[in-house]
């Protein structure tokens, strides 16, 4: 490891995790939940994960979950946003259901806005399953069709923005529903925070089994919390010093809002063979800021 690696703050800071490499390497604290949701993935068609805010749900997916499944042969695709911004220069038409286009947008970003506005008219049903039937079909190992995920997050967003078109949220659970019934191949899993889970109540019966099937993300434990702190620093050449990850870590698991990692940006390193750094060594290198696992 050069002295500029050695150098580089191994925490990811006030930021989502996000799907790389790099980033995975850095995620510890987990496990047990990602062996759960994945097999609740594996065994039910619709999944609601939720969990307060900031409790890490986009970090846990982006480093974890995902690469899990793609290692089970799923075909995942890209994660979806409902509540995202239009196009520069797109005006959001009457007829334009915004949650259903963005969906669309959020599955084929390199995909021509007029002709995704079209499938996300209000006159028309169907667009998601279309839109995944005319998908391309990953093959697994053996040569059959690969089992599929739709990942939507931060699914709230259909509640608290656009909310002038609440008529239209309706539609995506009836899109989701019949892309559903299409492919028994199929999976979707709704994250979201859970203060706006009561939200969901309304729409459950456009569902066989409402949504049944549901995992919360629980604040971490404070063994959990230690290996989130600790854990990125096992491939450098540093260490925290006594007492400052275990106080980081309960910090952590005890905090108000729940949040995954709360290294504060106090304590200090300790750069394993060279004695203790300084006590604010960990402010200069970046500690975490108490969104270590953050959502956003």
């Amino acid at each position: 490891m050069s002295e500029g690696q050695a150098e580089r703050n191994p925490f990811v800071g006030p930021r989502p995790f996000e799907p790389r490499q790099v980033d995975r390497a850095r995620f510890f604290g987990r496990d047990e939940e990602v062996r759960e949701i994945v097999s609740l993935i594996l065994s039910q068609p619709l999944l609601l994960v939720y969990a307060l805010s900031g409790a890490g749900k986009t970090s846990l997916f982006n480093a974890r979950i995902i690469p899990e499944l793609e290692g089970e042969d799923f075909e995942v695709f890209p994660v979806i946003r409902v509540g995202s911004a239009l196009p520069e220069g797109m005006t959001a038409e009457e007829d334009l259901n915004v949650f259903l286009f963005n969906t669309l947008l959020s599955l084929d970003p390199g995909g021509e806005p007029d002709e995704l506005a079209k499938a996300s008219s209000e006159q028309l049903q169907g667009s998601l399953a279309k839109f995944l039937e005319e998908r391309p079909r990953k093959k697994n190992a053996r040569g059959k069709p690969a089992p599929r995920v739709v990942i939507f997050d931060q699914f709230e967003e259909l509640f608290t923005l656009y909310r002038e078109r609440w008529k239209q949220r309706a539609r995506v659970f009836e899109e989701i529903n019949a892309a559903l019934e299409a492919d028994p191949l199929l999976r979707v899993v709704i994250i979201m925070r859970e203060d706006f889970v009561a939200q969901l109540e309304p729409y459950a019966d456009l569902f066989p089994e409402g949504f049944r099937s549901r995992y919360r993300i629980e604040r971490l434990r404070d063994d959990a919390a230690l290996q989130a702190v600790e854990g990125p620093l096992e491939a450098t050449y540093r260490s925290f010093e006594a007492g400052v990850a275990e106080r980081t870590g309960r910090g952590s698991a005890q905090g108000a809002r729940g949040d995954d990692c709360g290294a504060e940006r106090r304590g200090g390193w300790r750069t394993r063979g060279t004695g203790a750094a300084s006590g604010r060594r960990a402010d200069a290198l970046g500690g975490t800021s108490r969104r270590n696992l953050g959502d956003r």
